[in-house]
C-alpha cells in the first residue's frame, strides 16, 4: 500500500495532538511524581553524574531506570517497525500508541509517593516510543515529547523568512511554532488537570492519544480501500 504525500501521523494535526500531550507529561511528573522531567534524558544524565559525584550511591542507582527504559522505548520501536509487515488498516505506528494509551491509563492506578519512580520509568519509556515514531510533520523534523530542536528549527526557518524571503521558511515557522504552543498548553492543561483529577489526570492523555488512534486507524483504511 502506497501512502498519501503525507500520512496522517506525519500532519499537523496530529503533531499538535502528539506534543500536547508531551507538554502535558512534563506538568504530570513534575507536579505529581517527585518534581522531574521524564520526556528526554538530559537531565537525569547529569543527576546520575552529580549523585556519583557526591557519592550518593542509593540515589545514583536510580537514574539508570528512566535511561534505560528511554533506550528499552527505542529499540522497541525500531524493532517493531522492522518486523511489522504493512498491513491494510493496522500500521506500526498504530501498535504503538496503544501502547502508550494503556501504559497512560495504568499510570493514573499508581498511588502518588510510593510509586512514583515507577510512574516516571514508564513515562520515560512511552515518550521515547513516541519520540522515535512521530519525527516529521510535513516533512519537517520535529520532536512531540521535548521542545530544544523545535525551538532551534523555529528560529532557523525565521531567519531564513526574514533575511531570505523564503516563502516555505515562513510556513515552516508557523507550523514549528503551533508545534511549541501545543506542548505549552498541554503543560498549562496538565497543570489544571491536575488540579481537579490529582493522578488521574493522566487519562486526559490516554483519552486524546484514543482519539489520534482512531484517526489514524479510519483514515489509513479509507486510503487503502481507494488504492
Amino acid at each position: 500500500m502506497e501512502r498519501n504525500r503525507y500520512a496522517i501521523h506525519e500532519t499537523l494535526p496530529i503533531g499538535i495532538l502528539l506534543t500536547a500531550v508531551g507538554g502535558f507529561l512534563e506538568a504530570y511528573t513534575y507536579l505529581l511524581r517527585g518534581g522531574v522531567f521524564c520526556n528526554a534524558q538530559t537531565g537525569n544524565i547529569v543527576l546520575l553524574a552529580l549523585a556519583l559525584a557526591k557519592k550518593d550511591i542509593a540515589q545514583a542507582l536510580y537514574y539508570p531506570l528512566p535511561i534505560l527504559a528511554f533506550i528499552i522505548g527505542i529499540w522497541l520501536s525500531s524493532v517493531i517497525k522492522d518486523r511489522m509487515n504493512v498491513r491494510e488498516t493496522l500500521q506500526w505506528e498504530h501498535i504503538l500508541v496503544a501502547v502508550e494509551i494503556v501504559c497512560l491509563f495504568g499510570i493514573g492506578f499508581m498511588p502518588q509517593g510510593a510509586a512514583d519512580n515507577i510512574a516516571n520509568v514508564i513515562v520515560a519509556f512511552i515518550c521515547s516510543l513516541q519520540y522515535n515514531t512521530f519525527r516529521k510533520v510535513n516533512d519537517m523534523p520535529y520532536a512531540s515529547t521535548f521542545c530544544t530542536n523545535n525551538l532551534r528549527m523555529t528560529t532557523e526557518n525565521l531567519y531564513r523568512f526574514i533575511i531570505h524571503k523564503d516563502r516555505d521558511a515562513g510556513k515552516n515557522f508557523i507550523r514549528y511554532s503551533s508545534i511549541i504552543l501545543s506542548f505549552f498548553m498541554g503543560a498549562i492543561l496538565g497543570t489544571v488537570a491536575i488540579h481537579f483529577w490529582n493522578i488521574r489526570a493522566v487519562w486526559f492523555c490516554s483519552v486524546v492519544l484514543i482519539g489520534v488512534f482512531i484517526a489514524m486507524v479510519l483514515t489509513d483504511y479509507i486510503h487503502a480501500k481507494h488504492q
